[in-house]
């Protein structure tokens, strides 16, 4: 339980740190998320975008590998936390504990399924959030959406299309916003 509660902060602080350290020394495919890059498209295609978007897998495995550093350093400074804790944490854990101590099956219970499962739910869903790309310039995301949404074909395309140029007609005029009107 240590690990998905203080291990989790002292990861996302350590990767923050790595991500601040790849800006300021220009290496911005190394920031944690930023592992896309634009390949040139086969100028004699029928499409008439010439550039894609594929995945870097050198930068994906070099984030991958400097995740991993993190989390090993991360789990080496909370076995040393616990170690020189230790009577401290059994003491505060005894006093947790102290109320269900008549009920061996709950005790298990709590501290074999829902403290896991909890925890790790947290320790993922936090992870997960400082692990995808956070900032995005404008062309990182007109690349990505002409990439992802433009690429699909079919009804997806076709919907945004509609959805867009014939169902929304709001304008900005004068610093006035005027509500999007539906054609139907």
């Amino acid at each position: 339980m240590f690990d998905t509660t203080l291990g989790v902060f002292i990861s996302i602080g350590f990767l923050l740190l790595l991500d601040k350290l790849f800006d300021t020394c220009g290496f911005h495919s190394l920031k944690s998320g930023n592992y896309f890059k634009v390949v040139e498209k086969d100028p004699l295609s029928s499409v008439s975008q010439t550039k894609d978007v594929s995945i870097n897998y050198f930068a994906w495995f070099l984030q991958l590998f400097f995740w991993i550093l993190i989390v090993v350093v991360t789990k080496v400074i909370l076995g040393f936390i616990q170690q020189y804790f230790a009577s401290a944490l059994i003491f505060v854990m005894n006093i947790v504990f102290s109320a269900i101590n008549l009920f061996p099956t709950l005790k298990l219970l709590i501290v074999l399924v829902i403290a896991p499962t909890l925890g790790n739910a947290f320790q993922f869903w936090m992870s997960d959030n400082f692990l995808k790309k956070r900032d995005f310039t404008k062309d990182d995301s007109a690349m990505l959406e002409g990439a992802f949404f433009d690429n699909q074909g079919g009804d997806l395309d076709h919907k945004n299309s509609t959805s867009n140029q014939s169902t929304r007609k709001g304008s900005v005029e004068l610093g006035k916003i005027s509500k999007p009107s539906v054609d139907n």
